[in-house]
């Protein structure tokens, strides 16, 4: 999978999230890198490991869960059933 990148005024490295209307937010997941390209938002694709997305979704508590491409058809992938992901990341 792939995540889209851009860099954050502070100089660091962001990725892609989305925040619904309740306020939950969900990291946005790509299946190809040309959909990050597509989106036209100035991001680049990075790949990222089911360990990668284990460890994100460790340390960041506040995140819903997963937005699965995005620019259409989507998928949202709640926190509960990513626990086996979560499982992966090593500390």
């Amino acid at each position: 999978m792939w995540v889209a990148a851009g860099t954050q005024p502070t100089g660091e490295v962001g990725i892609a999230e989305m925040k619904s209307p309740d306020g939950s937010r969900f990291l946005q997941l790509f299946s190809h890198p040309l959909e990050v390209v597509a989106l036209g938002r100035g991001e680049r694709p990075l790949p990222f490991t089911p360990e990668q997305l284990g460890k994100v979704l460790k340390s960041q508590l506040g995140l819903s869960g997963v937005l699965v491409d995005p620019a259409g058809p989507s998928a949202v992938v709640r926190r509960e059933a990513l626990t086996e992901l979560i499982a992966l990341a090593v500390e």
